[in-house]
């Protein structure tokens, strides 16, 4: 049986798959606000698939320690073999997400890209949670995801149901449908700098703020 949100079977045709239905879109909207953030020293990236994110960071932010959580195996080595000569600044991860309650670091600047949209409402809630008690006050959180709701319109709401169909039976995702990220983050202390939203408002990029 597959396990829950176990993207290892599907590892080698994540990305084509993900260019032919949105192009080049869930590369950049992720690091929309990258040239916004003056200074990050400590870097998280959680779910960060085959690692087509980090070289856009390595070159913004070249003296900066970088963690790469992302519990695929497969997506894991795939990011390990595409950086095997990069410094020892950057640190591979594949542990889930719970493994960080226990961790001690703390970041100034956070990246979930397209990872939250997997969890089921309480597996949400817990998520967020665990990132903001790991970000240092002031540091900032950039979230992307895909945001679609009863208000959409039709074609954005035929292809959620079709991609998370889809990903139900291949991967073993937990969730049923896309959650409120809106209302998620509300419940904690954070400052909404800037969104800026793709494909008709289907995806958006939120650059957030710990106060």
């Amino acid at each position: 049986m597959k396990g829950s949100n176990d993207f290892d079977a599907i590892s080698p045709y994540y990305d084509h798959l993900s260019w032919l239905v949105f192009g080049k879109t869930l590369k950049k909207a992720p690091l929309t606000f990258l040239n916004k953030i003056s200074r990050a020293d400590k870097i998280l990236i959680v779910g960060g698939g085959t690692g087509g994110i980090l070289k856009p960071l390595i070159n913004a932010f070249p003296q900066a320690e970088i963690h790469y959580y992302e519990p695929s195996k497969k997506m894991l080595e795939q990011a390990q073999t595409r950086f095997k000569l990069a410094s020892n600044r950057l640190h591979f991860y594949g542990q889930p997400l719970q493994a960080l309650q226990d961790s001690n670091k703390r970041f100034d600047l956070v990246l979930t890209p397209f990872v939250l949209d997997l969890f089921s409402p309480k597996r949400l809630e817990q998520a967020i949670s665990i990132i903001y008690n790991l970000l240092e006050a002031h540091g900032n959180w950039l979230h992307c995801d895909f945001y679609v709701d009863k208000n959409s319109p039709w074609w954005q709401r035929q292809l959620n149901s079709l991609m998370h169909g889809f990903f139900k039976v291949a991967t073993g995702m937990e969730s049923n449908t896309l959650q409120d990220f809106d209302k998620a983050f509300n419940k904690h202390a954070l400052l909404t700098n800037a969104v800026q939203k793709f494909s008709q408002g289907m995806i958006q990029s939120v650059w957030y703020e710990k106060v």
